[in-house]
């Protein structure tokens, strides 16, 4: 059965939305989270997420998870540790263009009510999330990146408590943004 259903921008965060990111818990909660602006995509954007509940037959009204910050929020990802610890990766553009992304998280153990404060996850500018990370075997976690400076897709690698990601693996022929890995037994597979 496919439904559909509209979830709104909070008050006061713009009439525009993007970037979309949809994650089921472990505790059977649908978290949705965007950042929503008023004009210009990379400018005056901030992140808002919703929530429908285990056996809710609606949503929430949207909240927006992140105290304001002077620097535009975009390109959210919801992911859950095995642990149930919840992530949201997003980047902060420091500067006037998506060039200027940094990435950043937060983490919460209470199911996405609370947050932790941000935390700057890589050091570098044009670094750019758009899909969930996914788990190998030996506890790493890869995360599809990708450089908006080189219009570079990348993976990052990572292991709990995710307080640091690096560079695993470059496309470095590949002219390809947003990428996403698809888990198919025990293969992965990068898509674009």
């Amino acid at each position: 059965m496919l439904e559909a259903e509209f979830l709104y921008n909070t008050a006061g965060t713009g009439l525009f939305c993007h970037g979309g990111s949809l994650l089921r818990t472990m505790a059977g909660d649908l978290l949705a989270a965007w950042y929503a602006y008023p004009d210009v995509e990379h400018a005056g954007a901030t992140l808002v997420m919703a929530r429908r509940p285990a056996g809710a037959a609606a949503w929430k009204p949207s909240e927006t998870p992140l105290p304001p910050s002077v620097y535009s929020q975009g390109n959210p990802v919801l992911f859950e540790e095995p642990s149930g610890r919840l992530w949201l990766l997003f980047v902060l553009v420091e500067g006037r263009y998506w060039t200027d992304a940094v990435l950043h998280g937060v983490s919460s153990t209470d199911g996405g009510r609370s947050w932790s404060p941000p935390a700057m996850l890589v050091p570098r500018r044009g670094l750019m999330v758009r899909h969930p990370p996914m788990p190998l075997a030996d506890g790493t976690w890869l995360l599809p990146a990708y450089d908006e400076l080189r219009h570079q897709s990348v993976l990052m690698g990572g292991r709990p408590p995710f307080t640091a990601w690096q560079e695993v693996f470059t496309f470095e022929d590949m002219r390809l943004i947003q990428p996403a890995l698809v888990r198919e037994g025990e293969r992965l597979t990068l898509l674009f």
